[in-house]
C-alpha cells in the first residue's frame, strides 16, 4: 500500500491528528507503504511497530524513494543439524571427479604453470 500522509497539529498543541490517503500497489511479494523522511522521524515508534508486525515501508525524500524499512530476515543459525545437512546433500547432484579433472585439464592444459620461482611461500633467494 502506498500512503500519502500528513500531520495536522491540533489547536493548543494537545494532540496530533493523522490523515492518510491509501493507494494500493504491490511491491516484491506483497503490499508496502510509502512515507516521507519527515513522517518517519515524527512517527518512528509507530512505523517500527508496524515493521515488527511484518509491514514494509519505503521512505521518500523530495519525492524520491531513498530507503526501505522492513523486518529482518530470519536470524542466521550458528549450527545446522546433521540430519538437515544429510537431507540436503542427498539431493545434491553427483560429481564425476574424473570428468571434472579432464575438463579442467582441457581448459587450463595439463602442464604445471606454477614453478618454484613463482612459489610465494618459498625461501627468499632461492
Amino acid at each position: 500500500m502506498h500512503w500519502t500522509a500528513w500531520f495536522v497539529k491540533a489547536r493548543g498543541g494537545a494532540s496530533l491528528q493523522y490523515s492518510a490517503i491509501r493507494r494500493d500497489t504491490l511491491h516484491y511479494t506483497g503490499p508496502m507503504k510509502t512515507i516521507t523522511q519527515r513522517e518517519l522521524a515524527a512517527r518512528s515508534k509507530a512505523v517500527l511497530d508496524d515493521v515488527e508486525a511484518g509491514e514494509t515501508y519505503h521512505v521518500t525524500r523530495n519525492g524520491v524513494e531513498i530507503a526501505e524499512v522492513r523486518p529482518l530476515e530470519t536470524r542466521r543459525r550458528r549450527f545446522v543439524p546433521v540430519e538437515e545437512l544429510q537431507r540436503e546433500w542427498r539431493n545434491a547432484p553427483r560429481v564425476d571427479h574424473a570428468a571434472m579433472r579432464a575438463e579442467a585439464d582441457a581448459f587450463f592444459g595439463d602442464e604445471d604453470r606454477v614453478g618454484e620461482q613463482d612459489d610465494p611461500w618459498g625461501k627468499p633467494g632461492g
